[in-house]
């Protein structure tokens, strides 16, 4: 069969996914590499459909987040397909493709990045301001204060360095640099100083994940 890239193919009924046995027949898309490998076998890689890109279970598109995997194209045989008629645009490809990004972008970070998602559902990764807008009354809800932290970040000037303990008082503002800011207290001064760089001292604290979780996130954006 004379395929070439751009043309739409679908899977043959029977063709199962190499990593986890479920069936990939009837997943369609767009030839987008072809080639040959050290047996001259033709392969070919497979740009899904918006149509496809639905129809793969979330669990499955979180597994391969975690993994590193890439589950919006598929390596497989020549024998594997047969010729479709396209049934989409690339910009609809393009529009499901970011949907899901957005609904995923974290999870890569395990289980805390699982929390994160929750948190950042629906929010585009380079819109910051919008990230800790959710962040902001998220943590107002979680925390307890005030809570004793331990400054974890070298500090290239001010009053505190690495390794202070501080008590934290409360949510000042948000930064558009150093994202959320706290009010904390060391002996009778005042700072606000950003929630990034501290850690929760008592690591048994209720406190303890959300703030790290913020932290991670953070450091990942």
């Amino acid at each position: 069969m004379a395929l070439k890239i751009g043309d739409s193919v679908v899977v043959k009924e029977g063709v199962q996914d190499v990593d986890t046995g479920g069936s990939l027949g009837g997943y369609q898309g767009r030839i987008v590499e072809l080639g040959e490998d050290e047996k001259e076998t033709t392969y070919l890689r497979v740009q899904w459909d918006n149509h496809t890109l639905k129809r793969i279970p979330r669990s499955s598109i979180e597994q391969m987040e975690e993994q590193g995997q890439d589950w919006a194209t598929y390596y497989l045989e020549i024998e594997d397909v047969e010729p479709a008629t396209e049934r989409d645009t690339l910009d609809q490809v393009k529009e499901a493709t970011e949907d899901i990004e957005r609904q995923v972008q974290w999870v890569h970070l395990g289980e805390e990045g699982r929390r994160i998602q929750r948190i950042m559902a629906g929010i585009d990764r380079d819109d910051i301001r919008a990230a800790l807008n959710a962040w902001e009354p998220y943590l107002a809800e979680k925390l307890v204060f005030p809570f004793d932290a331990v400054v974890s970040e070298y500090q290239e000037s001010g009053y505190l360095q690495a390794g202070d303990k501080i008590s934290v008082r409360r949510l000042r503002e948000v930064h558009e640099r150093y994202g959320l800011l706290v009010e904390l207290r060391r002996g009778r001064e005042s700072y606000a100083f950003p929630l990034c760089d501290l850690e929760v001292a008592n690591k048994k604290s209720a406190n303890y994940q959300p703030v790290k979780d913020y932290v991670v996130w953070f450091a990942n954006q």
